[in-house]
Formats: structure tokens, C-alpha cells, sequence
């Protein structure tokens, strides 16, 4: 009897294969398109990537339970690549 319930369990697949299986070729799509897009506004992106690089680190570093130190900081840093970004 244990053999027929081991064999139900392995055919029918878990919600995280289906989640995996599902969003594949989306993400690949999305990511492709978003990429191209980086390299077309090349300059723009590389002052937004190097300036808000305290941004991610704020983010990671960041042990408090309300975690309210990356959001601070990336609109801080926003407000300080926004100049430059602008005169681009």
C-alpha cells in the first residue's frame, strides 16, 4: 500500500515546480528587454547604477526590525544623482 501512495506523490508536481516551470521563459524575455534597454541609455544608466550603489549596501547591512535604512537611503541617493541626470 505504501508503494501506490509514493507513486500518486511523484507523479502529481509541487506548487514550486509549477512556480519554476511557469515564469521561465518570462523572466528570460523580461530580462533580455531590460538589458537592451540599459545598453541604449548607457550613460544614464551608469550614473544611476554607481550612485546608488550605497543604496544596496544599506539594503544588505540593514539588521533593524522595521529594515527603514534602504528606503532612506535610496531616496537620498536618488536626490543626488537627480542633478546629474538632469544635465545629461
Amino acid at each position: 500500500m505504501s508503494d501506490k501512495s509514493t507513486n500518486v506523490a511523484k507523479a502529481v508536481p509541487n506548487a514550486q515546480e509549477k512556480a519554476k516551470k511557469k515564469g521561465g521563459l518570462k523572466g528570460v524575455i523580461l530580462g533580455v528587454i531590460i538589458a537592451m534597454g540599459a545598453v541604449a541609455i548607457l550613460p544614464t544608466t551608469l550614473i544611476i547604477v554607481v550612485g546608488m550603489v550605497p543604496t544596496a549596501v544599506a539594503y544588505f547591512v540593514d539588521n533593524s526590525r522595521d529594515r527603514t535604512l534602504g528606503p532612506t537611503v535610496c531616496f537620498l541617493n536618488f536626490a543626488g544623482v537627480l542633478p546629474a541626470l538632469l544635465r545629461l
